[in-house]
């Protein structure tokens, strides 16, 4: 699994990772991905509910839906993102034809103890 994201916070990033199909017990396939960027590096787990989107009723073609949590943690101050803070959260990718648009919200903690709350927003080529 590759592919080449643009978007908030990381800028610009590249993700790495596997997948395991989980056969006839269930539908998709679990995997992990490792994603550093230019502002910020991401890294989780998550499952891939289908690789098949249906352009019309009869047409197939590569996409789906994934899941993933994920943990996210900023190089630098960089566009509202503390930098040493740890976020945890969600995510959720479609992927039609190779485009990704992925979405997620994420809670850390400053050294500080406050809680704080992040968005992310991404496209990309690739999963």
């Amino acid at each position: 699994m590759v592919g080449v994201h643009f978007g908030f916070p990381a800028a610009a990033s590249a993700d790495l990772g596997f997948k395991v199909w989980l056969g006839d017990r269930a539908p998709g396939a679990a995997f992990a991905t490792v994603e550093p960027g230019a502002f910020a590096i991401r890294y989780g787990v998550g499952y891939l509910v289908t690789d098949r989107a249906d352009l019309t009723p009869s047409t197939p073609v590569m996409g789906g839906t994934a899941v993933r949590f994920t943990q996210l943690r900023a190089w630098t101050n960089a566009a509202g993102v503390a930098s040493g803070v740890r976020y945890t959260g969600g995510e959720l990718t479609e992927i039609l034809l190779f485009i990704s648009a992925r979405a997620g919200l994420y809670v850390g903690r400053r050294m500080d103890g406050r809680r704080v709350w992040l968005g992310s927003f991404d496209v990309g080529l690739g999963f």
